[in-house]
């Protein structure tokens, strides 16, 4: 029963590395659009630009699966642009 509680108590987020300057990483809130500064060390190592993360209890995490699909997503709309 308590893992069914913690479940519920998770908030999730998902955020876009909008651009690293120096030590602080500006993230874009993927629903609210909000911009956000973060220090560099409290984000997973092998962050760059357009990576997107996924906040979860404050702790962020990078999501390959996500940004790959909006990569993809992206790649195919210049394609169709182009033709």
């Amino acid at each position: 029963m308590k893992e069914n509680k913690d479940k519920q108590n998770k908030k999730i987020e998902y955020y876009t590395v909008d651009r690293i300057e120096e030590e602080i990483v500006v993230l874009e809130n993927r629903d609210t659009l909000e911009k956000e500064n973060i220090n560099l060390k409290k984000l997973p190592k092998g962050i760059k630009q357009g990576i997107i993360l996924k906040k979860i209890n404050n702790v962020f995490f990078i999501d390959m699966d996500k940004t790959e699909k909006v990569a993809k997503r992206l790649n195919d709309k210049m394609k169709n642009l182009i033709q």
